[in-house]
């Protein structure tokens, strides 16, 4: 498969988090050398690199990912996964194929766009499926 994060909104996403939730994901750009596509508004955000998108959308519910190989752009996803849970904390599940080291190279990112540093544990269950609807939705496109 490769190298991936996954989230899973459990909760309907309220616009006015998602929109600080926005502001924050835009600093990213400053915050750092790594060269992405980030598009960040009121209703999406999203983060364009050579693997595949990370795509956080108002209206989102369930299960999601967003596979990186470990390319450059894989520290601004998980800085912008981090920042999701910044603001909408139990909304929000995470996980990732590398469990909590996957998010370690994020932290000084989420703490230089915050101002304060990131406590919690990035990783959680219900944040990932399991392999049986892993397998489901690889053949499906979707769980």
């Amino acid at each position: 498969m490769g190298y991936t994060h996954y989230w899973n909104i459990k909760q309907p996403l309220e616009p006015e988090k998602f929109k600080a939730f926005a502001e924050d994901v835009k600093k990213i750009k400053s915050a750092t050398s790594v060269k992405c596509g980030i598009v960040a508004n009121q209703y999406e955000v999203v983060v364009n690199g050579p693997c595949e998108s990370l795509v956080i959308q108002l209206n989102d519910s369930g299960f999601d990912f967003c596979k990186t190989n470990r390319y450059d752009y894989d520290v601004v996803v998980t800085a912008t996964l981090l920042l999701a849970k910044r603001h909408f904390a139990d909304a929000i599940l995470l996980s990732s194929d590398g469990g909590e080291t996957g998010f370690a190279m994020a932290k000084p990112l989420y703490e230089k766009i915050t101002g304060e540093e990131f406590t919690g544990r990035a990783t959680e269950t219900g944040g990932v499926l399991s392999e049986e609807e892993l397998y489901h939705m690889a053949n499906t496109g979707r769980a």
